[in-house]
């Protein structure tokens, strides 16, 4: 029933129906008959003994037993993801006593998790894909929950083909609600994919989908998708409309997970369009949320973002503030390399406008040792800036040379406005060849 070849003791209990002991013992005397091994957290069966096992079980087994069978399974997977997804993003605030009691311990939970999603990925997408004519509404919920964490693992092929597959079974049943759900991962696999129309198409009619069945949820959380598919092309007034228009919704809704999200996309678009008092508000009330959630890292995401925001405003040691509670929540609780970079390079140019030129070097020095990639130029080249002007504000002119001759290496490989940034910068201290 379990259809791929490893099988965890917590799934097998789902299937057989009984407690763990006893499914402990059954899968032990399977295995005393050589008909399945063990293999790390699970147990494995080869394809000539699961084709022999699913002929008998088709003779033998009751349709109906078959089917609770299959249903116990997914309300397994339900739970599972269900746990999962609450210890990478939590969605609700967390009584004391459930909290991790370390930043240590609440990395490891994440780590833990992520692991535990990985081992089970390929089993979770099979069984939706085979529960997706017969169980739609149960699989259907299980994509939901995991929507946020598909780019967790290499396979986000293999959960793009689930998705279309599951689309499938929605149309034939005229579920107009279960398809919006579809659409909605949809959009986001084929953004990370690289089809930007194909992601924004599905967002589109997803929000119609999700109007029609009168889901308000899923009208604010495609809506968001699309505002943050905006931000990402530079369009930011179409995105501060559409994640306006998804806060409107939020005041009918209990979603505050959802809401902060929605606060932090609007917060980072109005700062973008100049609008600062307002993004202000908005990232100060997504960081509040993320904090009390705990989500540590979305509140690390938006305190790198208060972080720019008080920089613009002049006020460099509010923006040291932000910043170094980001940089020590990245710490603990590592968040997307993109993001340790930006903070460790704002940090290192706050660090430089407050005078701290020692620190500014250090973290520029972060900053440079973690650029290893074509993406990562720009804030390389910025780090190098910040390393030559430290070195010059402290009298240090052979280390600030040498710096900026490895810079002007590194320039020509990057756009117009950064060499501009450079040569504005290298010409007020006589660097500029």
């Amino acid at each position: 029933m379990h259809i791929e070849p490893t099988l965890s003791v917590a799934a097998a209990t789902a299937l057989d129906g009984t407690s763990s002991e006893t499914t402990r013992a059954h899968l032990n005397a399977l295995r005393a008959l050589h008909l399945i091994g063990s293999h790390g957290h699970g147990y494995t069966m080869d394809t000539l003994t699961r084709a022999a096992g699913e002929r008998i079980a088709m003779k033998v087994d009751p349709s109906d037993s078959r089917a609770r069978a299959q249903v116990r399974l997914l309300d397994w997977i339900n739970e599972f993801a269900t746990d999962i997804a609450e210890t990478l993003a939590p969605t609700r605030p967390r009584p004391e006593t459930e909290r991790p009691g370390s930043e240590d311990e609440s990395r490891d939970s994440h780590a833990d998790a992520t692991t535990s999603l990985e081992r089970e990925r390929a089993s979770i997408a099979a069984n939706v894909r085979r529960g997706a004519r017969t169980h739609l509404p149960q699989v259907v919920a299980i994509l939901r929950t995991l929507r946020p964490h598909l780019l967790i693992g290499d396979s986000l092929r293999d959960w793009l083909h689930t998705h279309e597959e599951v689309r499938t079974a929605a149309i034939a049943a005229q579920d107009h609600g279960s398809e919006a759900e579809v659409l909605a991962g949809l959009a986001q696999l084929h953004h990370h994919l690289g089809n930007p129309d194909e992601s924004l198409k599905s967002a589109h009619v997803a929000v119609t989908l999700f109007r029609t069945t009168d889901n308000q949820r899923g009208v604010a959380e495609a809506l968001l998708f699309v505002a943050s598919h905006y931000s990402t092309i530079g369009a930011h007034e179409l995105a501060i409309a559409r994640a306006r228009e998804a806060l409107e919704i939020h005041a009918d809704i209990d979603q505050p997970a959802l809401a902060a999200r929605t606060h932090l996309q609007l917060g980072t678009d109005l700062q973008q369009a100049n609008d600062l008092t307002a993004a202000l508000g908005h990232l100060t009330a997504a960081a509040d949320t993320f904090q009390r959630l705990p989500d540590h890292r979305q509140h690390a995401a938006t305190l790198l973002q208060l972080g720019k925001l008080a920089r613009r405003q002049n006020h460099p040691d509010k923006a040291a503030v932000h910043l170094q509670k980001s940089a020590t929540l990245h710490t603990h609780h590592p968040a997307n390399h993109s993001q340790t970079v930006a903070v460790l390079l704002e940090l290192s140019e706050t660090s430089f406008e407050q005078g701290d030129f020692t620190e500014a070097v250090l973290r520029a020095r972060e900053t440079v040792g973690l650029c290893r990639s074509p993406e990562d130029h720009v804030s390389s080249v910025r780090a190098h800036v910040t390393l030559v002007r430290a070195h010059a504000a402290t009298g240090r002119q052979a280390d600030a040379w040498t710096e900026s001759r490895r810079t002007l290496e590194l320039i020509d490989e990057v756009q117009d406005e950064v060499n501009e940034y450079v040569r504005e910068e290298f010409t007020k201290l006589e660097l500029w060849p």
